[in-house]
């Protein structure tokens, strides 16, 4: 009876760790344990009823968008689109980017607008983020609360407080798998939707949990790896390079690049197929402003405005930020958002494996339109599952995972010279 629990999910490597069915549960017989760098739902089957309501509100199945044109379909409703920034100096230089959320959190609970916000205070990752019930924000820029975790984080806390007070006003923070999940919780227990607040974050892909070990053994030089920033602007701006932090008190940077690198290696399966970059399913969205308006080492946000109900605590927000309009067009320019698109054909693969033997869909619309044909991925398609192997299976054996890296690594950057010096030779050509 697997099709009536999130076991089919885990079974089918669509589970992205979001903690949510955990504390849906009626029995309380879900429980999570990590497999392959990703915390998975394990179900005790002497007590699950197989009522199915954790399925319901799993956000890496059954997807539904609002268009069926799949640029439109991620694009989603849009009210206004910004580049923004804290006016608090030291706010927007420990932030990841601009500090806008850090700045918006503070303001809101400082002012009793909302009740509460659910954030993550910790940059340890030796077990799974959890986010946490922060009432109150007086000193956030000495706090643990900003910059990005870049890893699947727990929401299970923000469902059970949820369901346990119905009245209060409650500010999310999430990726869009998060929120789609979430806002599944509240249409589920028939919760009042104008109570909660979600602020979304833009994401390309995150990592599962090995890259801690992969870091800890490749880059620690035999020191305890205590915590780290995945992106820190002490040591060159925005848009920041990696920290380590040792037990011994030391640290250490690491080059962004070497953050992107990792990323296809160590990404969860689930990340393969997701188109929702922008979060269509927040109130508003941010992520890094890459559109070379406002741009600076300093950090700043690209803000999306998606419903009135964000639009309303926008307007809350104008005398704490530095903010200026900008294209919608440059921001889905500047996110690559055609690029992220690739991932349709991904998901379409995936579910024609899936569907025959668990009756089981990623996409809920049969009409989705593909202006090429998935067959013509299916290639990449299966480079990209052996990559993402490498990463899944790192803990079985380090050594032969981190030859892998440092083999294809090496690899793709004798084609990335390659290509530069046969760039160079046509410009010089034709100059």
């Amino acid at each position: 009876m697997d099709k009536n629990n999130v076991n089919i999910t885990k079974k089918t490597g669509l589970c992205c760790s979001c903690g949510i069915c955990k504390n849906v549960c009626p029995k309380k017989c879900i429980n999570y344990i990590r497999e392959k760098g990703m915390y998975v739902p394990v179900i005790d089957n002497d007590s699950c009823i197989h009522c199915g309501i954790c399925t319901e509100v799993c956000p890496a199945i059954h997807e539904t968008y609002e268009h069926n044109e799949p640029k439109q379909a991620v694009i989603g409703e849009v009210l206004g689109s910004y580049n923004a920034w804290s006016k608090d100096p030291e706010i927007r230089h420990v932030s990841a980017s601009g500090g806008c959320i850090s700045t918006i959190v503070s303001e809101l609970l400082n002012k009793r607008v909302y009740d509460v916000a659910f954030m993550v205070n910790a940059y340890s990752y030796e077990k799974q983020l959890t986010t946490v019930p922060i009432i109150d924000v007086t000193d956030i820029k000495n706090s643990t609360l900003p910059k990005s975790r870049y890893l699947p984080v727990s929401h299970e806390n923000a469902v059970s407080y949820m369901i346990e007070n119905r009245e209060k006003r409650v500010i999310l923070i999430g990726t869009s798998c998060a929120l789609r999940g979430l806002r599944k919780v509240i249409s589920r227990f028939r919760l009042n939707l104008e109570n909660y607040l979600f602020l979304g974050l833009f994401c390309d892909k995150v990592f599962n949990y090995n890259v801690y070990d992969y870091l800890t053994d490749h880059y620690s030089e035999n020191k305890t790896l205590s915590s780290l920033h995945f992106k820190n602007k002490e040591s060159g701006g925005w848009p920041g390079n990696m920290k380590l932090f040792f037990s011994d008190g030391s640290y250490d940077y690491l080059d962004k690049s070497i953050r992107t690198e990792l990323k296809d290696y160590f990404m969860p399966e689930r990340c393969l197929y997701c188109i929702d970059k922008l979060n269509v399913s927040a109130d508003i969205a941010f992520g890094d402003n890459y559109t070379d308006q406002n741009s600076s080492k300093l950090g700043s946000n690209s803000v999306i405005i998606r419903t009135n109900q964000g639009k309303q605590a926008w307007d809350l927000w104008l005398l704490v930020l530095e903010y200026e309009p900008v294209s919608l067009d440059k921001i889905i320019k500047a996110q690559y958002l055609d690029g992220r698109l690739l991932n349709q054909y991904y998901s379409y693969i995936k579910t024609v494996e899936i569907e025959k033997k668990q009756h089981l869909r990623i996409n809920n619309q049969d009409d989705l339109s593909y202006e090429l044909s998935p067959k013509d991925y299916l290639y990449s398609y299966f480079e990209l599952k052996k990559v993402i192997d490498i990463g899944a299976n790192y803990c079985d054996n380090p050594q032969k995972a981190v030859k892998k890296i440092t083999d294809n690594m090496k690899k793709r950057g004798r084609i990335l010279r390659r290509l530069k010096r046969y760039y160079y030779t046509i410009f010089r050509n034709y100059t």
